[in-house]
């Protein structure tokens, strides 16, 4: 499954990854690759946590759904 994500980084910080569709789930590195390996990661924990809480899974969207939405883009 493809999750659209948002990749930020200030001048002073790290790569950071945040997935639009899926709340509370980010990621950083030091690299690109790294924060996208990384991300991956959380968005299996983050998974299995909702899993494991009996929680709904999020609906994933198409990237194009994001690009009007500053709220589920920033």
């Amino acid at each position: 499954m493809k999750f659209p994500v948002v990749l930020h980084k200030d001048a002073d910080s790290e790569y950071g990854v945040t997935v639009p569709d899926v709340p509370d789930c980010f990621s950083a590195g030091s690299t690109v690759s790294q924060a996208f390996e990384n991300v991956k990661e959380a968005l299996s924990l983050h998974y299995e946590g909702l899993i494991a809480d009996g929680e709904p899974l999020p609906q994933i969207h198409e990237i194009d759904d994001h690009l009007d939405n500053p709220v589920r883009s920033a």
